[in-house]
């Protein structure tokens, strides 16, 4: 880590604790680049940190709302830390923080940006491959359910759909990810 980082507001004494300045830095529009780039730098280090329940309490609403954010970079790079963030973190995050960051990345499937849904799709995937078993399976039943829904509804029209293409792509990568996060097996 470089010197400048440990003074930066993103780090407390016992990095334990991710402040609302980091959130402001790695997406502000200011001038001052090489602040918003050190900021995401330390952003990018905290995801390789075990921590305890207290962080974790305030780092998964920072993280869910990173995923919201206008900024497409922003919502992708969050998809980029949530992938090892979750692999080191899934034994101790309760079920509530896991839903809420499994709806944040569902809800992603459905964004605007092509790039952060393909995105959402293989971190979607790789979250089911290690996860929490009823939430997968609630989430490839839902997905199943959705895609179905939007078949039926091509199927009656027979011209264009009005559903947002965003939408229709959206229930057909949760299936993806559902194939994808079991590859050798056949979901059921």
């Amino acid at each position: 880590m470089p010197a400048s980082a440990a003074a930066t507001p993103c780090f407390s004494a016992d990095t334990d604790v991710v402040q609302p300045h980091c959130t402001y830095y790695i997406h502000t529009q200011t001038s001052n680049k090489d602040l918003s780039n050190l900021a995401k730098e330390a952003f990018e280090l905290l995801k390789w940190l075990v921590s305890g329940k207290p962080y974790l309490q305030k780092a998964v609403p920072i993280i869910v709302s990173l995923a919201n954010d206008p900024n497409w970079r922003t919502r992708s790079a969050t998809l980029t830390f949530l992938r090892s963030f979750m692999y080191r973190h899934a034994f101790i995050l309760s079920n509530k923080d896991k839903q809420q960051i499994y709806q944040a990345v569902e809800k992603l499937l459905t964004d605007s940006q092509l790039e952060v849904r393909e995105h959402a799709v293989a971190v979607l995937a790789g979250l089911m491959k290690g996860g929490d078993v009823d939430l997968v399976e609630d989430f490839c039943q839902r997905a199943y359910e959705q895609a179905s829904a939007v078949l039926k509804k091509r199927k009656q029209r027979r011209t264009v759909s009005a559903l947002p293409i965003a939408s229709v792509h959206g229930s057909i990568l949760a299936l993806a990810a559902c194939v994808l996060s079991v590859p050798h097996d056949i979901p059921r």
